[in-house]
């Protein structure tokens, strides 16, 4: 559903074969409830569980407001980020004209608004003209975090 993260977040030692597919009823109660808190009334989608870094890591699949969003969250129920699909036009006017010069002559894929850790940062995804994917990661403020070539491991 979602891209794939930079280091900076969660997904950064994801094994998708210890992936497993779960329903509600299949959570601690930590995570259950942390999910429930979330997601308010809007539908549930996949629940799976996934080894990250060596730790037990589950995550909700929701719309908030519209918008596919990935609910990750620890064993004890804590939340590790909340991935939210969104538009280029969504994003703040200082990251918008960051990723447009930062982007320049690519074409945008995908982007996203990550909450991690109490601190807000913007995804997005483009291929470049000669068919290679990038990923820029910038602050809310615009700032550039970080800038990588994807080369598909997590895709």
């Amino acid at each position: 559903m979602l891209a794939a993260m930079t280091a900076a977040g969660c997904k950064s030692g994801h094994d998708e074969n210890t992936e497993r597919r779960l329903s509600m009823a299949d959570l601690p109660p930590a995570v259950s409830a942390t999910v429930k808190q979330q997601i308010g009334p809007s539908p549930l989608g996949e629940i799976k569980s996934v080894i990250e870094d060596g730790k037990m890591m589950y995550v909700a699949e929701f719309l908030k407001d519209g918008h596919p969003t990935e609910l990750e969250m620890f064993a004890d129920g804590s939340i590790c980020c909340i991935e939210t699909e969104i538009t280029f036009g969504e994003m703040p006017a200082a990251v918008q004209a960051t990723a447009t010069r930062e982007t320049k002559g690519m074409k945008i894929e995908h982007v996203e608004r990550k909450l991690s850790k109490g601190l807000t940062t913007f995804v997005v995804e483009v291929k470049s003209k000669s068919d290679e994917d990038f990923e820029f990661e910038f602050s809310d403020k615009g700032v550039l975090i970080s800038k990588k070539l994807d080369k598909g491991e997590d895709k």
